[in-house]
């Protein structure tokens, strides 16, 4: 698993992209570190 500070950060991303992409998730893998 990954370490925590690395789920909450991702967690953060990820709904941060949410908001701003209007919930796309079709670049979701692509501007962003880490193994997803």
């Amino acid at each position: 698993n990954l370490p925590f500070e690395l789920q909450r950060n991702f967690q953060l991303m990820r709904d941060l992209d949410q908001r701003t992409e209007g919930g796309q998730t079709h670049s979701a893998a692509g501007h962003r570190p880490g193994p997803f």
